[in-house]
C-alpha cells in the first residue's frame, strides 16, 4: 500500500527555463494526442482528450530533469518501483477546449512484459496565463488549483487524474514515464 500518493515541488523550474522549453519544442511537429486501451492500437477521440503534443527524446533538457524527480520521488516517497527505462517527453499544448478526462497512464503490460510505473508532470505555463486546464489527482485533493509555473508532479501511473477544459488562453506542460518489470 501506498504511504505517500504524491511528490510535488512548486517552482522547480525558473520561469526563464519554463519559457525557453516552450520556445524551442519543434511545434512544427505537433500533431493531435492518441489514446491506446491496449497498448497497440492508436485512436483520437477528442471527447476524451483534445491536446497539441510533441515527443521529445528523455535525455533532452525537460527530460533529464523530469527523470532526476522520478527518480528522486521513487526513493524518498518509498515507492521503490524497478525503473528500467524513461519514455519519450510529451510536451502538450491545450487550447481551448483542450482538455484530458480521468485516466491512468499504466497500460497492460506490453510484450516485452514492461509497465509505465511513475508519471511526472512540468507545468510550463504562467497559471494566469490560461482559465481552466486543472490539474487533479483523484487521491490528492491537497494539490493548489493553479498551479504555478515550473512545478513538478511525480505520481505513481496507476492513479486517476486529469486536466480539465481550457477555458481561456493556451496551457503547456511536459509529460514523462518511468517504466520497468509488470506489476505483479
Amino acid at each position: 500500500m501506498l504511504k505517500h500518493f504524491y511528490s510535488y515541488t512548486p517552482k522547480a523550474i525558473p520561469k526563464e527555463m519554463c519559457e525557453y522549453l516552450i520556445q524551442t519544442t519543434p511545434w512544427d511537429k505537433r500533431f493531435d494526442a492518441q489514446l491506446s486501451e491496449d497498448n497497440t492500437d492508436l485512436f483520437v477521440d477528442d471527447n476524451i482528450r483534445k491536446t497539441d503534443v510533441v515527443f521529445l527524446n528523455p535525455l533532452s533538457t525537460i527530460g533529464c530533469i523530469l527523470q532526476s524527480y522520478i527518480t528522486t520521488a521513487n526513493k524518498m516517497a518509498d515507492w521503490n518501483f524497478d525503473i528500467s527505462k524513461i519514455e519519450d517527453v510529451q510536451v502538450g499544448c491545450y487550447q481551448p477546449g483542450g482538455h484530458y478526462d480521468w485516466h491512468i497512464d499504466s497500460f497492460v503490460p506490453n510484450n516485452d512484459r514492461q509497465q509505465r510505473k511513475i508519471s511526472a508532470v512540468a507545468f510550463l505555463s504562467d497559471p494566469d496565463s490560461y482559465d481552466g486546464g486543472v490539474f487533479e489527482l483523484e487521491v490528492a485533493p491537497g494539490i493548489p488549483e493553479r498551479i504555478p509555473q515550473g512545478s513538478i508532479i511525480v505520481f505513481p501511473s496507476v492513479l486517476k487524474h486529469r486536466v480539465t477544459a481550457v477555458e481561456d488562453g493556451v496551457r503547456f506542460s511536459a509529460a514523462c514515464w518511468a517504466s520497468g518489470p509488470a506489476f505483479r
